[in-house]
């Protein structure tokens, strides 16, 4: 069988034939993204949880791999539901809300998504707080909560 680079004008010639190596900050980006969930989400999660619980509402934390973020029931039955979903790249390490607002006369859930900020999406975890979380969640909440 011919060689699959032949007839490709030279356009897939590398200089030798091993294999691209994995970005090298990929396992380190890892590393930080699940110090992120462990230390500044989970936190404001859990401290966001307590203020909730006072008034009425109870909560259940989530997490999972690159994400984490809480359920609000009310009257046992589900309100919202606010997730921090990490995307780890090699130059970046972002992180990015989700919501879900479920519609309480159906129990249909509306999926949108979000930015922690406003302005150039260029940040990176390290910059984010746990007090930014939490503004970020309450706000949403009270926003799409009526």
């Amino acid at each position: 069988m011919d060689d699959w680079r032949s007839g490709q004008g030279g356009s897939c010639d590398t200089e030798d034939d091993t294999e691209i190596p994995e970005p090298e900050h990929l396992a380190e980006n890892q590393e930080r993204a699940d110090r992120f969930l462990q230390s500044v989400v989970i936190p404001a999660m859990e401290r966001a949880a307590q203020a909730l619980n006072k008034v009425g509402r109870r909560t259940s934390l989530v997490t999972g791999h690159n994400l984490a973020g809480m359920i609000v029931l009310y009257h046992g039955q589900e309100e919202f539901q606010y997730v921090i979903q990490v995307t780890v790249t090699p130059p970046i390490v972002y992180a990015a809300p989700s919501m879900v607002l479920f519609d309480p006369k159906s129990g249909e859930g509306h999926e949108t998504g979000g930015v922690l900020r406003e302005g150039p999406q260029d940040y990176d975890v390290d910059t984010i707080s746990k007090e930014e979380i939490i503004r970020h969640f309450l706000g949403e909440y009270k926003r799409q909560v009526p």
